[in-house]
């Protein structure tokens, strides 16, 4: 008789970078991608501990979108820019890992 074991969340992501940058025009148009965030986990993928979910906390002002699956930053639909008004966006992204029972 066999005692089957099951992996726990106890790991963090982590991101691959520290910081991320990308330069984009203002006649960038709504719905284009921008660039993607990678971050890492331990726990195995296969269990659900390791699945990492995506998530833009602060910074996106209506102006950009996270698929939280990929990673994959883009511009929301409706977006408009102008360097006049605002030269630099900084955004503070999360990666969490989720559950999957």
């Amino acid at each position: 008789m066999g005692a089957a074991l099951h992996d726990i969340n106890d790991n963090v992501p982590v991101f691959e970078l520290t910081n991320y940058y990308e330069s984009i025009s203002e006649t960038t148009p709504g719905n284009m991608f921008v660039l993607a965030v990678k971050a890492n986990d331990q726990d195995s993928p296969t269990t659900g501990a390791g699945i990492i979910d995506y998530s833009i906390e602060i910074g996106a002002s209506g102006k950009f979108v996270i698929n939280g699956t990929t990673g994959v930053i883009s511009t929301s639909l409706d977006a408009t820019f102008d360097y006049d008004s605002t030269s630099m966006y900084n955004m503070t992204v999360s990666a969490n890992s989720i559950m999957i029972l």
